[in-house]
C-alpha cells in the first residue's frame, strides 16, 4: 500500500466501525435469547377434549282435539260471533230509535209552544137556518153526513181504522174547492181496498147480526114469521081489523142499538093493501086496541121497507105496532 491510498482506506475504515458494531451486538443478543430459551421448562401439549354431539330438543306433540269437540268449538265461535252481530244492530235500532222520538219530541214541543201563543177562538155556535135556502141546505148536509155515518160505522165495525178529522178535512175540501191532495189513482185504489175489506167481514158481521136477532127471539112463541120478519103479540084482541077500516096507528121502527128509524103516533090511516108492506103485515095481525112487534135483520127487509142510508145491513130492526 503506498503512502498515496492510506487517506482512502481511512475513510472506508471510519465508515464500516459502526456497523460492525451493531452486527456485533446483535448477534450477542441472539446467543443470549438462546441461551435462555434451552433453560424455560417445557410445556406440557393438552390434547382438546372431543365435544358433546348436539342432541335435537324432543318435540312434545299435543294431543290432536276430538272432532266433536273441535265442532262444538266452531259452533260456539260462530254464534258469538252472530250474537255480536245481532247485538250491534239492536244498538243501531235503538239509537235510530231514540232519535225519531226525540225529533217527535221536539216537534210537539214546538207546536205546543206555537200552540199557546196563537189566540183562543171560540167555536162559532150553532144557528137555526132562517130562510128556505138555509134550512134546504141544513137538510141536505144531513142527509149526506147521514149517508157517511153508515159507510163510517161499517168501515169501524170491520176493524179498518181512519182518522175522523181527515175525513172531516177531505169532504171539507172537496165541498168548498173541488180539489183533493190525493190523486185520483191513489183515491180509486185505496177505496177499492177499503171495499174489499168490508165486504170480506161483511159475511161475519151478518153472522153476528143473526146472533143478536136470535137472542130476540129465544124462548118466545112466535105469532108470524113471513118475509123473515118474526112477529109477536104483544097485547091480544079477540077481533082483528076489516078491509078498509079506518083506524089510529102508533108505530116506531129503531135498531136493536136504540136508533130511531121512524116514529109516529095515532095517525089516522086505513087498513088496505096500498099501506107499506110492513104496516099493512102488522096491521092485519090485530085490531083495535092490540099491540104487535116485529124482529128482522136490516138486510132481509132492505127490499120490502125503505131504510136510512145509516141503517147497516147486519143491523136488527125492532118493529113496534099499537092500534087505538
Amino acid at each position: 500500500m503506498t503512502q498515496r491510498h492510506l487517506p482512502f482506506v481511512l475513510f472506508c475504515t471510519a465508515l464500516l466501525l459502526p456497523a460492525l458494531a451493531s452486527a456485533a451486538s446483535e448477534e450477542e443478543m441472539l446467543h443470549a435469547f438462546g441461551d435462555a430459551a434451552r433453560t424455560l421448562p417445557s410445556v406440557p401439549v393438552q390434547t382438546p377434549k372431543p365435544q358433546p354431539k348436539p342432541v335435537a330438543p324432543k318435540i312434545i306433540q299435543k294431543p290432536a282435539a276430538q272432532p266433536e269437540l273441535q265442532t262444538q268449538l266452531n259452533h260456539l265461535r260462530a254464534r258469538v260471533i252472530e250474537l255480536e252481530k245481532q247485538k250491534a244492530a239492536l244498538q243501531l235500532k235503538n239509537e235510530q230509535q231514540e232519535k225519531r222520538l226525540q225529533a217527535s219530541s221536539d216537534k210537539l214541543t214546538a207546536e205546543l209552544e206555537t200552540a199557546k201563543k196563537q189566540p183562543v177562538v171560540a167555536a162559532a155556535p150553532l144557528t137555526d137556518p132562517k130562510s128556505d135556502a138555509e134550512r134546504d141546505g141544513y137538510m141536505l148536509g144531513q142527509s149526506i153526513a147521514s149517508n157517511a155515518v153508515v159507510q163510517l160505522q161499517m168501515v169501524k165495525d170491520t176493524g179498518l181504522t181512519i182518522s175522523l178529522e181527515q175525513l172531516i178535512a177531505g169532504f171539507s175540501t172537496q165541498l168548498q174547492t173541488g180539489t183533493s191532495v190525493m190523486n185520483s189513482e191513489e183515491m180509486s185504489r185505496r177505496y177499492a181496498a177499503m171495499q174489499e175489506a168490508i165486504n170480506k167481514n161483511m159475511g161475519s158481521l151478518i153472522e153476528k147480526g143473526y146472533a143478536r136477532l136470535n137472542k130476540q127471539l129465544d124462548k118466545r112463541k112466535s105469532l108470524l114469521t113471513q118475509n123473515c120478519v118474526h112477529w109477536f103479540t104483544v097485547k091480544s084482541v079477540n077481533a082483528k081489523l076489516i078491509p078498509e077500516q079506518q083506524v089510529q096507528v102508533s108505530v116506531k121502527v129503531s135498531t136493536l142499538s136504540g136508533k130511531v128509524i121512524n116514529d109516529f103516533a095515532d095517525d089516522k090511516v086505513v087498513f088496505d093493501n096500498t099501506l107499506p108492506p110492513l104496516l099493512y103485515e102488522g096491521m092485519s095481525l090485530t085490531g083495535t086496541g092490540g099491540a104487535v112487534e116485529g124482529w128482522a135483520l136490516a138486510k132481509d127487509i132492505f127490499e120490502r121497507e125503505p131504510l136510512p142510508p145509516w141503517v147497516a145491513p147486519y143491523d136488527v130492526i125492532h118493529y113496534q105496532l099499537a092500534i087505538k
